[in-house]
């Protein structure tokens, strides 16, 4: 009897150890400038607040944009006018 359990342990040793395509590996993300940018903007704080806070009120992407350019703060670009895609990079970015 105990040698069937040796066995037994000997031939899980063998699977564990000789094929581990089973094992999942995590993915590192890719690194992303724009993320960079955004870790040094002088506002940010700021302007996450304002379009969270905006954005939970159901105010539109297009006015988010404008209350930012009203602010006069540049956005993570660099360009001193946000965008409808910009407001919804910051929301899709911060959500996950």
């Amino acid at each position: 009897m105990t040698q069937n359990r040796e066995r037994q342990r000997k031939r899980e040793q063998r699977r564990s150890t000789g094929n581990r395509s089973d094992t999942v590996m995590q993915t590192a993300e890719p690194f992303r400038i724009w993320d960079t940018i955004k870790q040094f903007h002088p506002h940010k704080e700021e302007i996450l607040t304002v379009v969270r806070i905006l954005n939970r009120l159901g105010v539109k992407h297009s006015m988010i944009a404008a209350a930012l350019d009203l602010q006069g703060w540049q956005s993570f670009c660099g360009v001193c006018e946000w965008t409808d895609e910009d407001v919804e990079d910051i929301l899709n970015g911060y959500r996950a």
